[in-house]
């Protein structure tokens, strides 16, 4: 019998009186006991090993064995299309006919299937999701910052990963100060011996809890300076992802890609393949663009915003230096969006797995 007279299709199988799931119809094709096995736990409890049963087998061992290795072909090949990641920007595009919120839904064709952003009203704009998704994701790795923002997003990252290390990472005074204590206990024991205050047993007992306790200390300040070392190393590949967006998106999941998108991106923009910046954040435009205007902005508005940090007060005046030098005269409010942009930014880089080249 070759494979493909037992592994027949679902439909063939319903049709012939079969009743059940698709899983149950894969664990059956799965399970050992049809080629004369049984699966016992192993002496030791944690395993589940196959064994050869008492009962007559239905097909032989090579059959199930072919079978097996057809199912993880058919696995490996099979891709399951989440409509959450083709249509990662649905909720934010605006229909640029009726300017109605878009919706999103997949389509089976002969091989796949596809997916378009479509608007629900009479309209019947419809584009295709897979275009959309590179337009915009290609804009966003493409982009460029000015350079003048590098210390700030450096600096949010070592707050970010001092937060972060707070439990982990030993002070080094500290090491330093209890390893000087040991060296002088054991030379306070040495004189105490040579006055005979102390004999020679005390003496090398205090002089072993000491050096186990340095070797301790020692280990302790070592990984302390690795600590260091792995931030220094892990900035310099985190503010790569800030001068080059695209270092994001390599090897992150859709889930990590739309909240990127999300972070650039305006809501509710209305799409256009035409010009990317004008769907961006004021706040990425300022960052990302070097020449930044908006008529729109109220210069008059109060200068100290409620609820900041006096840290964050002077971020915010340095980013509008940094924009006055460059002939750009922007709003508190938008220097504080702009503080809060890199801020998120220097948090999701730090949240994922970066690989770079």
């Amino acid at each position: 019998m070759k494979i493909y007279q037992f592994v027949i299709t679902t439909k063939t199988v319903l049709k012939s009186g079969l009743k059940c799931s698709l899983n149950a119809f894969f664990n059956i094709l799965q399970n050992p006991v049809y080629c004369g096995k049984i699966r016992v736990p192993s002496l030791n409890g944690k395993t589940i090993v196959e064994v050869k049963g008492i009962h007559k087998p239905l097909i032989s061992i090579e059959l199930f064995d072919e079978v097996q290795s057809r199912i993880k072909r058919r696995n490996k090949k099979y891709i399951k299309q989440s409509a959450n990641s083709e249509l990662m920007f649905r909720g934010i595009l605006s229909c640029p006919l009726c300017a109605k919120k878009i919706s999103g839904s997949g389509s089976k064709g002969r091989s796949k299937k596809y997916f378009y952003y479509h608007c629900s009203s009479s309209c019947g704009y419809r584009v295709r999701a897979d275009q959309v998704n590179e337009n915009l994701l290609s804009g966003i790795r493409l982009l460029k910052p000015n350079v003048e923002y590098t210390p700030i997003f450096e600096d949010f990252i070592r707050k970010i990963y001092g937060k972060l290390y707070e439990q982990k990472s030993i002070d080094k005074t500290n090491i330093n100060r209890s390893l000087h204590k040991m060296i002088e206990r054991v030379a306070n024991a040495r004189e105490l011996l040579v006055k005979g205050t102390i004999d020679e047993e005390d003496y090398h007992s205090i002089k072993s809890d000491c050096e186990n306790r340095i070797g301790i200390l020692g280990t302790q300040l070592n990984d302390a300076y690795k600590l260091d070392v792995k931030q220094k190393q892990s900035l310099k590949k985190l503010t790569k992802c800030f001068l080059k967006p695209a270092l994001i998106f390599r090897g992150t999941d859709n889930s990590i890609e739309l909240k990127v998108a999300s972070l650039f991106l305006n809501k509710d923009f209305v799409y256009s393949d035409a010009d990317f910046t004008s769907h961006l954040k004021d706040e990425v435009r300022i960052v990302y663009v070097s020449q930044y205007s908006n008529t729109k902005e109220n210069f008059e508005e109060a200068e100290v915003i409620k609820n900041i940090s006096k840290e964050q007060q002077e971020i915010i005046s340095n980013i509008i230096e940094i924009e006055l030098i460059k002939g750009n005269k922007i709003s508190t409010q938008n220097a504080t969006k702009v503080l809060s942009f890199l801020l998120k930014l220097a948090e999701i880089c730090i949240s994922i797995k970066i690989k770079i080249g």
